[in-house]
């Protein structure tokens, strides 16, 4: 295989192993701000009663 191919390959794959761990992160974030908001519903919920 060429060089540069190589390179491509290897870029690809760090391109996707960056993009993975970003986009774990990021439904992380949003799963704990879901559950703030969850917490502040029922704190709504709770004063109306």
């Amino acid at each position: 295989m060429p060089v540069w191919l190589t390179w491509i390959f290897s870029i690809l794959i760090l391109l996707g192993i960056f993009a993975w761990i970003g986009l774990s992160i990021y439904q992380k974030i949003r799963q704990i701000q879901g559950k703030k908001k969850e917490k502040k519903e029922l704190e709504k919920k709770e004063d109306r009663k």
